[in-house]
């Protein structure tokens, strides 16, 4: 997480531009609500999306995860890209070819659309995608 903040940091100031899809905020956004109720509530993290969806009150009671999407949203060196109904098909045949979750295949077929190369993740899985360039964060 701390390398996710730092690089965050750095879009923020202007030394790189960041580019990411509504999908990878979705993602972001569900692992916030998660740490925050694990810490808050000291259950384990496998249990707790389970948490989450049995006390909807809890996940309105959120304050860290709201503000750290809030704190996403305000950077300015940062372009969210949208996903088409024809990114979702191309993102099938991603995940398909090079073996990846479905998600995955859909963050790979926003960067292509999107003519992007550069990719900042920790997830080995993108190894597999012969024209990603990875930076580990």
């Amino acid at each position: 997480m701390a390398a996710s903040s730092s690089f965050l940091k750095r879009v923020e100031a202007g030394e790189v531009q960041g580019l990411t899809s509504v999908l990878v905020l979705n993602e972001v956004l569900h692992q916030l609500m998660k740490m925050e109720i694990v810490h808050a509530r000291g259950i384990s993290v496998a249990d707790a999306a389970r948490y989450l969806k049995a006390d909807p009150e809890a996940i309105k009671g959120l304050k860290l995860a709201w503000k750290g999407m809030s704190e996403i949203r305000a950077i300015a060196n940062l372009t969210i890209h949208e996903v088409s109904e024809p990114l979702h098909w191309k993102a099938v045949e991603h995940a398909k070819s090079f073996g990846l979750l479905a998600t995955d295949g859909a963050h790979v077929a926003v960067m292509e659309a999107n003519g992007l190369r550069d990719l900042a993740t920790n997830d080995a899985d993108f190894k597999r995608i012969p024209w990603l360039k990875l930076y580990r964060p």
